[in-house]
């Protein structure tokens, strides 16, 4: 082992301090204990702690102290070989980078940067923290700063080949005082949960990648590059505790896992594309604006509680399972609302739903849209339920001003009295007990279907299921044909 003392001061005044324990030894007797102070103060000089393969370093947290340029972790071979460097505030160092085979947790006294130390003193060049360093067990990475935490290499806990089976490789980044900003370089590869908090907020360009591991961000996010975050195929949820902004494209895959923004996104600089590859249920507890929202698979339920607002051709695209709009839609420039789901759709009521380009919401087991709700496009509004009903709660608005309005339902369809439907200067089709013969196929029209235009229709087919009716004082249709 080797012992500092507390008081002992040790100081390479214009070059490099080295500790080496452990040296051409399995007996696990290599320890160091910090208790006092390391201090290389030139320009450019290194604080080199090497644990070879053997015990631990720790760090008195009210007498150690570590001052230097950098500060440079080694060990190999046995998870024990870990660095519990906590004084945070005496430590003060500007660069850190680690390659070992045990836990990292450090703290600072303020700014530090996860970066690279150039060779020195015969000891290799090292960029960044990894903890897997000729071991199958990434080990934990806890960092904290008292002033701004920078990361622009990479933090690996996760074995290259594969996932841990532990699954103990967590990485906790902290500033106390100000903001992290983690750069393109600076991608994140664990085995074991993720967590980001920062109390200036969080600018990230990083990607994220878990072994079926949480991902979460505590502090306002601004995307300051494309960033993907993933945790894999399992049960990693991926959670945003305060807002998201940047200009930015984010993709998110949870697998089986939930991904919840639990404040606003966009709502001070829009994003790109908002991309979810796959998920159980997304939750959205605020507004959103993007220029585009895409879902390619969901297992659950996909929320959206605030306003939707997209601005390209691209809009809202949304396959899955179930979907439930409880905030309202606007998209501009020609954008869609596209759904394809198992389930079902939900609107919610009172919503103002404004699509500036085509309407399709398939969903597989039924589609309500609730009272008070509006539904506008200029475009064509296909409402299709493959094996359910189409449900229009009371005083309920579909038009289209430019284009056809169909509804196709495999069972019924049902237009409460208030509802008006209207397909201003086309034709509005109705088509109920698609492809079945297990007579469930009705229609119960007790709003207002209307197609104003000279030589417009509208169409009601029953295919070979069960009636129509109308009811005398709320039903009404108004066109040219019927």
């Amino acid at each position: 082992s080797i012992t500092l003392s507390a008081g002992t001061v040790v100081t390479a005044t214009i070059a490099d301090l080295i500790l080496r324990s452990g040296l051409d030894s399995t007996d696990g007797t290599g320890s160091m204990t910090l208790d006092g102070t390391l201090q290389t103060p030139a320009a450019g000089k290194t604080v080199t702690l090497d644990l070879n393969d053997e015990q631990g370093a720790t760090q008195n947290t009210t007498t150690g102290r570590i001052l230097a340029p950098n500060l440079r972790l080694l060990s190999n071979s046995t998870n024990t070989a870990s660095f519990s460097l906590l004084a945070g505030t005496r430590n003060d160092v500007d660069v850190i980078a680690a390659s070992t085979s045990g836990f990292v947790r450090y703290s600072d006294l303020d700014d530090l940067t996860i970066g690279s130390i150039a060779a020195s003193s015969g000891i290799a060049a090292l960029a960044g923290i990894t903890t897997v360093n000729s071991v199958t067990e990434g080990a934990a990475v806890a960092i904290t700063a008292n002033g701004s935490l920078t990361a622009n290499q990479p933090i690996r806990t996760s074995p290259s080949a594969a996932a841990g089976s532990l699954v103990v490789g967590t990485v906790d980044l902290q500033s106390t005082t100000s903001s992290i900003s983690i750069t393109d370089n600076a991608d994140i590869f664990a085995d074991g949960a993720v967590s980001f908090t920062a109390a200036g907020g969080i600018q990230t360009a990083g990607e994220v990648t878990t072994s079926n591991d949480n991902v979460t961000y505590n502090s306002a996010v601004t995307l300051t590059g494309a960033v993907a975050i993933d945790t894999n195929t399992g049960v990693g949820t991926i959670t945003f505790n305060s807002t998201v902004d940047g200009s930015e494209n984010l993709q998110l895959t949870a697998g089986t896992g939930n991904i919840d923004f639990n404040a606003s996104v966009g709502q001070t600089t829009r994003l790109d594309q908002l991309r979810i590859v796959s998920v159980t249920n997304a939750t959205f507890d605020q507004a959103v604006s993007a220029e585009s929202i895409l879902q390619d698979a969901g297992s659950g339920t996909t929320t959206f509680t605030g306003m939707i607002n997209t601005n390209t051709v691209s809009g809202v695209n949304i396959t899955g399972t179930n979907l439930v709009l409880n905030g309202g839609v606007t998209t501009t420039a020609a954008g869609v609302l596209t759904s394809s789901l198992t389930g079902t759709a939900t609107v919610g009521g009172s919503t103002s739903n404004i699509v500036n380009g085509a309407v399709s919401v398939n969903a597989d087991s039924g589609i309500t849209i609730n009272a008070a709700a509006t539904l506008t496009s200029p475009a064509t509004i296909l409402l299709k339920s493959a094996n359910g009903s189409i449900t229009l709660l009371p005083s309920v608005l579909v038009t289209s001003s430019a284009a056809n309005v169909v509804f196709e339902a495999e069972d019924s369809i049902t237009l409460s009295a208030g509802t008006v439907v209207t397909a201003t200067i086309a034709d509005l089709i109705l088509r109920s007990g698609l492809d079945s013969t297990d007579g469930t196929g009705s229609m119960t029209l007790d709003g207002t279907l209307q197609t104003p235009a000279a030589g417009k229709t509208v169409t009601l087919e029953l295919s070979d299921e069960h009636e129509a009716t109308q009811n005398t004082t709320t039903g009404r249709i108004l066109a040219p044909n019927l």
